[in-house]
């Protein structure tokens, strides 16, 4: 008889389980009302107590984590950046100790993490946000050389960014788009020419968040919160930057407040066309990679690759009129 048995690729824990888990797990007081909050590269329930929390439900397919020990290396990030006083949003310890506990679900063991809420909303793009934005950023790269790790974390290297990320676009467009593919193949070469340029030494290289674009950071009154460190680890510190560079009300003073609190050289200023060249190209590769998990390639259409090629073609006249 054929064998009709199916592995499952990304469940979706039911809610009731997950406030039993919850209720088990972290000493937060009255028994937890539990909902759906977002699914995505992690899944997310909001945890209703007295108080409101965040608990992640991490994918167990993700291609830049190679075991437990990289999520680990990103919750203990969290904890130092929070006792240095970087505003973040840390995980909460559990009853037994240690950040990081671990569920069984259809697909495997799965890690979860609780975290608080945090209020507020995505901070306005303006000149006077990003002076506070360029101190605060500034601050979290250097509170980030003084952190160390026994446990591995991936590098965002011209190899992931650049070589990876094409490989997976090539398979993923197919026959058809060749004139694309090349001015694709122009564009990486010269982000990856900029990448090796500024190499791997500090203080240009380190630990970085890696996904700082404004959706990732909340403003609750004077208070400015960076979230979801899920993409972070070794990488340019110019390439962190990049989300916020694009913004051209916020590039200028944004920059000041960044090198009143840490150096940052003209080279990498100079590189941010390319490094805003990369991310693109990484986006689109990242997500690809995780298609299957995250819903399908059904999205792709034609007029998604001319959306991508549009954006490259923009990439290269930026790149040529930065020399």
């Amino acid at each position: 008889m054929q064998d009709r048995s199916v592995r499952a690729l990304h469940s979706m824990p039911d809610p009731a389980s997950i406030a039993r888990v919850v209720e088990a797990d972290y000493d937060i007081g009255a028994t937890p009302r539990c909902a759906v909050w977002h699914r995505g590269f992690n899944d997310y329930f909001l945890v209703e107590t007295d108080e409101r929390y965040l608990l992640r439900v991490y994918s167990p397919g993700k291609y830049w984590v190679s075991g437990t020990g990289d999520l680990d290396f990103e919750l203990d990030l969290l904890a130092h950046l929070d006792a240095s006083g970087v505003p973040v949003a840390a995980a909460i310890t559990r009853r037994e100790g240690g950040l990081r506990g671990e569920i069984d679900a259809p697909e495997g063991p799965r890690s979860i993490a609780l975290f608080p809420f945090v209020e507020g909303g995505p901070p306005s793009a303006d000149a006077s946000t990003a002076a506070q934005v360029g101190e605060l950023v500034a601050r979290m790269h250097d509170a980030m050389d003084g952190f160390t790790s026994p446990h591995h974390r991936y590098s965002l290297d011209r190899s992931l960014l650049i070589d990876t990320s094409t490989a997976e676009i090539r398979d993923a467009a197919g026959d058809g788009y060749d004139e694309g593919l090349a001015l694709l193949d122009r564009v990486g070469s010269l982000a990856a020419d900029a990448i090796d340029a500024l190499g791997t030494s500090p203080p240009a290289f380190g630990v970085i968040h890696a996904d700082l674009h404004m959706g990732n950071m909340i403003a609750s009154g004077d208070t400015i919160t960076f979230l979801d460190f899920d993409h972070g680890g070794f990488g340019l510190r110019a390439y962190d930057l990049v989300p916020i560079l694009r913004y051209e009300d916020m590039r200028e003073p944004f920059l000041e407040a960044y090198r009143g609190t840490r150096s940052f050289g003209e080279e990498e200023v100079r590189a941010a066309p390319a490094m805003s060249a990369a991310r693109t190209i990484w986006d689109w590769g990242d997500v690809l990679k995780q298609s299957d998990y995250l819903g399908g390639r059904g999205r792709y259409t034609a007029q998604a690759w001319t959306h991508l090629f549009d954006r490259l073609e923009e990439h290269e006249a930026e790149l040529s009129a930065s020399g």
